[in-house]
């Protein structure tokens, strides 16, 4: 059987998930809760900053072959973007669209939806899934 080489989109997605939904957003979540006039609850920034963390460890436990950091990048993935629809929620829920551009709100949207979408299309791809079980059966 021949070997297959490290698919090139595994660079980009691993870049873009380590950047974008890991350290970004980290640093974002940190700076909204030192700038917010209101008192945001310790939990939930816990948990936003742990599904950050995980979500960039993750796509590098992917990046380096191992079909479990695949699914593992699957799930943080999900439950990092579910977790910030939910804050999105229930922020506007709480102060209303005044308080944000509509634009801001547009593109936090668009970061999931497109982030879920080509995670989840691209890691579930035959090809990508054959280099994946390819580097699990040679460990």
């Amino acid at each position: 059987m021949k070997k297959l080489e490290k698919p090139i989109g595994l660079y980009i997605l691993t870049f873009v998930d380590f950047v974008g939904f890991g350290i970004l957003q980290f640093f974002k979540t940190i700076q909204d809760a030192r700038t917010s006039n209101e008192e945001i609850s310790f939990i939930i920034v816990f948990i936003t900053l742990f599904l950050c963390l995980f979500t960039a460890a993750s796509a590098i436990w992917a990046f380096l072959g191992d079909n479990s950091g695949r699914y593992a990048l699957l799930i943080f993935i999900t439950l990092n973007i579910l977790w910030l629809y939910g804050n999105l929620l229930i922020f506007i829920i709480n102060e209303g669209f005044q308080s944000k551009s509509n634009i801001e709100y547009i593109i936090a949207l668009g970061k999931g939806i497109c982030g879920l979408g080509a995670n989840f299309w691209y890691l579930l791809k035959d090809d990508v899934v054959d280099y994946f079980n390819q580097q699990s059966r040679i460990k």
